[in-house]
Order: C-alpha cells, then structure tokens, then sequence
C-alpha cells in the first residue's frame, strides 16, 4: 500500500512537471475581453487569436488552470450571463462555447474570479448588488447560490487569495465606496480600505505576496492604481494620472496590466519602477477585463500557506491529467485524428466534422435548395451554388418572396429578381399605379398595326417621355412594349377629345331639358279670358205717352280686346253717359285719361 501510494506521488510528480513546462510554452499567456471578442496574446503581447465574436457586450474573465477553461460574461446576452469557452491548442484554434450560467432577472455581470483550490467560481452583480457562487466540482449541478447581498454597497471588482480563503472585493457605491472582504465561509463583511477612494473598479490578489492591487477612478478623468498589504497597511500609489479609464487589472510576479477603456489600449507598469508602457493597442475595441494564464508555474518561494494551496492545484492538474491518459484506438471517428495534448485526450478532426470524437458532420442537411456545402477550419460551414433564385449561407433565402407586389411576375436576370408587373402598375417592385390615361394611351398605341387615324397621334409620343412609367429593363428587352412606351404623349389628345365630346354632351342635354320644360310650361298655362264689360245706358229717346210707351233703354257690349289700340272714342257702341263729352271738345279730358278711367271702372269686375 505504501508502495503504490509512493508510485502514484511519483506519477504525479512527473505528470505535473510535463505539464508545467508545456505551460511555460504555451502559446497564449493573456487574455483581454472586449467589447466583442476575446483577444488572445502571447508572452511578448503579440495578438494570436480571437474568439467569441457572436457576443457583444463581453464583461468579466477568468480562468481554471486546471481544466484549460475561461470563464467570462455578457451583459446583453438574453440567455445566459456567464458561458466557458473551452480552447484546444493545436494549429485550427478549435474552441467550444457553453452556457453556464442562465439569465434570470437584469443581472449585470462585472467581476469574475475562480478559486482552483476549491473550483469554485464567484462573480459580482451591481443591478441586484450581490455575489454568487458556484461549486462547479459538484455533479449534482445545483447552480448557483447568493453568497452576499449588500442594503447600500455596489460591489463591481472581484478577487480571492486561494491560499487563504478569503474573497475581496470593491465597492463602488459613490457615497460609501471601499475596498471590501471577507472569509468564504464567513457570513459578516468588513472593510479594509475606504480613504481617499472615489470608485474603485478593478481588483486582483496576489497571495504569494501577500498584497492586493486595485484601480480607482476620479471622477474628472483621472484614475489611480494602488496595492497594499493584505491586512490594508503599506499604501502605495503606483499610478495617478489624468486621461485614463482602468477597468480591467491582472498581476504577475514583476508588473501590472490595465486595460484603458478611454484609449482602447493594454498599459503595463513596472511593480518596483512604476514605469510604465503600451503593450497592446485594440483599434476600435474597448478592453474591459484582463487575465493571466501562467500564474502559478512563475512562483519559485512561497509562504507555508500558499505551499500547501499550490500542492492542491498541482495535484488537481496532475489528476486531470491522469484521468484523460487512458488512450482507446477507436475513440476519434470520421478519420479524426487522436492528440495527447498536456494529458488531455483529443482529436483532430478533419475538414467537414467536429465534436469531441469528431461526431458530427457539420454539413449534414445544411444547405437547402440544391446548396454545395463547404466546411472551414473553424468548424463552420457555408453553402454555394445555390439554386438559381436562392441564397444565404443555408441556400434558404428565396430572393424573389415578396419581391413583386399587385400581381406583378418576379424573373431572374443576371441573378437579380426583376419583377414584370400587371397591367396598371409600374415600379421595380410594381408598387406605383398607372393612371387611367396611361392606360388608354397604352391600349391604343400599343399595337404596332394600328389604324392609320391613330398613328398621327402615337407618333407624338417618345420613349424619354415614358421612361418614368414603364421599367427600364422591359424598355431594353421586349421590342413589343416600344409602342407602348412611345404612348405617353396620346394622353392629351385622348384626354381632349373626352373632354370635347364630354362637354357638348352636357350642353346638348341641358338645352334639350331646358326645351322640354318650357313646351310643358306653354302647354299648362291657362289662357287670358276675353274681357267682357257690359254698359247700359240712357239715350235722350222719349217714349210716346199718346201711345202709352215708356222711355226705350239700350245697352251695349264693349269687349276690350275689339277696341283698336283701346280707343273708346273709336268703338261702334255709344259711350257711357260719363264719357259723352267730345274728345275733340278743349274742356273735354283727354282721350288717355279717359282709357284709365274706363279701365278704372272695370277692376274686379274682369273675372
């Protein structure tokens, strides 16, 4: 038993010393999360690949050194807050993406940090004001839990010293802002510093040696980077300047980095000089978090507690390690091929397939509509020579739905929908109506054997003239619609002799009911009756009394319409005994006085 305890700490041993000189010489020793990427950089800063691109409001970082895991965060994601990106370092930058920690309410993630002792990872939330944890060494996957939750603080800034078990943080509440901390295990908080501080953002630990280094920013465009001893004594202000936003910060043994949001650039400063300089420059991406990845293989002395921290990591690696050297022949598919890399079983798969056996053929019923897939050294796949009328990166896009509206035919020239419209519309998507003269100009002009009366009037029209109203493309492609096209002019002649004949219509109709009311008014109207007066009167004619007869009465009928020019003096009957003067008497009345007279005297007798 003691010896197989003494071979399995020699495998280990081994193992891990396999493993930490990979780690010396691995090819990406920083990370920087972007706005919209993660940046992967090497030892001397130089860029070597980036991932992530489909998020776009990248936060917090970190990473598990045990299982080749970063751990990172987006704020605009609808799904999910925090996700792992697993990388496998071979020659195709072959990396996979996970959920990990499922959105719930508007949780905005700023600070991430992983304790490898214990693999457990804790962030920070300034909408809900608290931090999770969660222990990703349990299987049965419980999720998440609260481990703090603040009245007034705003934590931002996260950090643990492993080998002590304690998790600091800052706070950036601008009315009590500090720097913060507490055991794990411990259910009170305290805080450490809280002088002289306006936001602090970033946080790191170095529990090596024993110090913590924060960013804070002065409001006004100026910032600070300080570091203290763990217990808050030994203050010192490394960075303070103006121009500067620091918003991600990471540690090695001899400098310090931050991330500038304000000039989108990596600045390093020299832990002893305070010297400082430009090692990377984003261009239009806004750094927001930063890490290292060989932390612990650069640490040669450490303090006892540390000591025994670093042993669990070690033979965490050295385990893992183990697990994955078991080796089966079979274990790639698809022709993938089998890599051992730092313990970890692998393959490689080829062009075509990915998934960790090499799975899943990536071009499986992905094109549609006659699409030829092609598969890239990424893992993703794209389709060409799509049917003709289709396109998109499946062939599922069908470039002629919708294209033509009011019943207009969509056809395909040079690969370009061009829409053939319905009798009345126009447009290159038929979407403008003709008027009704465009269309009796078209009707008419549009045969080419036409009446030779309607020839003088089509020949006014012009192409230039109907270029607004018939598509360019049917102009130059089909000899037929030239007539049509020449049409536009026939519309005022069209248009004037409607008017003419539409105006004499009217006319012609007006006086035609004006005739008929008047022959219906003529026809109805009583007729004037005659006017009839009757006089009797007295001659001087004496009756004979001998002969016993009375005086004789005459009478006689004047009709007044008989009278010439109403001249009474001129009737055949005797005058009434009023008018018997002599007209041509001087003291007589004049014979026009005497017409009124006698007109006077028949008023309301006439009737």
């Amino acid at each position: 038993m003691y010896i197989k305890s003494i071979n399995f700490n020699i495998l280990l041993t081994i193992l891990y010393t396999i493993s930490w000189i990979t780690r010396v010489q691995s090819f990406w020793e920083f990370a920087v999360t972007t706005d919209e990427e993660i940046k992967f950089y090497s030892h001397d800063w130089t860029q070597i690949r980036s991932a992530a691109h489909q998020f776009h409001d990248l936060a917090g970082i970190s990473f598990d050194e045990v299982k080749d895991v970063v751990y990172f965060s987006d704020k605009e994601n609808k799904l999910a807050n925090i996700f792992s990106l697993k990388i496998y370092e071979d020659d195709n930058f072959n990396y996979r993406i996970k959920e990990l920690v499922k959105k719930q309410l508007d949780e905005q993630i700023e600070g991430l940090v992983f304790d490898p002792t214990t693999s457990v990872l804790y962030w920070s939330d300034t909408i809900l004001k608290q931090i999770h944890k969660w222990d990703l060494s349990k299987k049965d996957n419980k999720g998440p839990e609260v481990w703090k939750t603040f009245a007034t603080e705003v934590p931002r800034g996260v950090s643990v010293d492993f080998c002590r078990q304690t998790i600091y943080w800052t706070n950036k509440d601008r009315n009590s802002p500090g720097i913060q901390f507490s055991g794990v295990n411990e259910t009170e908080h305290h805080t450490l510093i809280s002088d002289g501080l306006k936001s602090p953002l970033a946080i790191v630990v170095d529990p090596f040696e024993e110090k913590i280094f924060w960013t804070d920013y002065v409001f006004g465009s100026s910032y600070k980077i300080e570091s203290a001893n763990l217990d808050g004594s030994n203050r010192v202000t490394h960075i303070y300047e103006p121009d500067k936003h620091p918003v991600g910060l990471a540690i090695d043994s001899e400098n310090i980095y931050f991330a500038d949001a304000m000039d989108k650039e990596i600045i390093q400063v020299n832990r002893k000089t305070n010297e400082k300089k430009v090692v990377a420059k984003l261009g239009s991406h806004v750094p927001r978090g930063i890490i290292i990845k060989n932390n612990f293989a650069q640490r040669d002395h450490v303090t006892p507690k540390c000591e025994r921290a670093l042993k669990i990591v070690k033979e965490k690696i050295a385990q893992e390690k183990l697990e994955n050297a078991e080796i089966l022949s079979d274990y790639c598919l698809n022709n993938g091929k089998e890599l051992n890399d730092e313990g970890n079983k692998r393959c490689e798969c080829p062009l075509g397939f990915s998934g960790t056996r090499c799975e899943v053929n990536i071009c499986k019923n992905f094109c549609v509509n006659g699409g030829t897939c092609v598969s890239f050294k990424n893992g993703s796949a794209h389709c060409e020579n799509c049917d003709l009328g289709f396109k998109g990166d499946r062939c599922e896009i069908d470039i002629c739905k919708n294209k033509c509206l009011n019943g207009g035919v969509c056809d395909l020239r040079d690969d370009n929908p061009i829409c053939s419209c319905s009798l009345g519309y126009y447009g290159d998507r038929c979407e403008q109506k003709r008027t009704k003269w465009d269309i009796v100009c078209i009707e008419l002009c549009q045969d080419s054997e036409m009446d030779d009366e309607l020839k003088p009037i089509c020949q006014r029209c012009s192409v230039s003239d109907m270029s607004t109203s018939i598509p360019t493309h049917l102009l130059e492609t089909n000899d037929s619609l030239l007539p049509e096209a020449q049409s536009q002019q026939c519309i005022d002649s069209a248009y004037n002799r409607s008017l003419v004949f539409t105006s004499l219509s009217v006319m012609g109709s007006l006086l035609l009911l004006s005739l008929i009311i008047y022959t219906i008014y003529k026809i109805n109207k009583p007729t004037r009756p005659r006017v009839k007066k009757t006089y009797v009167v007295q001659r001087n004619i004496q009756g004979n009394a001998a002969q016993g007869r009375a005086p004789s009465t005459e009478q006689c009928e004047i009709i007044i319409e008989n009278c010439c020019n109403m001249n009474i003096c001129e009737t055949p009957c005797f005058d009434p005994k009023v008018l018997q003067q002599n007209c041509d008497s001087p003291i007589s009345i004049s014979c026009k006085e005497d017409k009124k007279q006698l007109l006077d005297n028949m008023e309301g007798e006439l009737y």
